[in-house]
């Protein structure tokens, strides 16, 4: 039996074509806040200010890239058919739970020695800072 004459197995096209624009869609949108909000800071607080936000961003990409990781292996075996779902699910959430409450401490923790690598006066200003520019760029007019 030839290859051409076996019926697809595919989806038909109406729904490929669906599920590609929608998942373009995700990664257009995930791709334009990594490349928006620094300007959007600078705008506000200016290009000396953005240093701040640039470590607390990368901390924060850092944490999200590690939960992201994870849900993989959770996919995998969820949509293997044979697996307890219930259970599964119940496990993925307590993982979850513990690497974000891991993370959350790791950052209180460890977050501001990051903000001394610049520099002795970015450890000093830069905690200080980052409320003041939460509260500037609710505040301040845009240009």
């Amino acid at each position: 039996m030839s290859l051409r004459n076996m019926p697809s197995a595919l989806p038909p096209r109406r729904d490929q074509q669906r599920f590609i624009v929608g998942n373009y869609g995700i990664y257009v949108a995930t791709s334009l806040m990594p490349l928006l909000l620094p300007m959007i800071v600078i705008a506000h607080v200016g290009a000396g200010q953005n240093a701040y936000f640039a470590i607390v961003w990368q901390l924060i990409t850092a944490v999200i890239l590690l939960l992201t990781m994870l849900t993989g292996p959770y996919v995998a075996e969820a949509s293997s058919g044979d697996t307890d779902l219930r259970h599964l699910t119940y496990r993925f959430i307590l993982i979850m739970l513990g690497v974000s409450t891991a993370a959350t401490v790791g950052l209180m923790t460890v977050g501001p020695c990051f903000f001394g690598l610049p520099g002795m006066t970015t450890r000093t200003t830069g905690p200080a800072c980052c409320g003041c520019v939460r509260c500037r760029c609710r505040s301040r007019p845009s240009r």
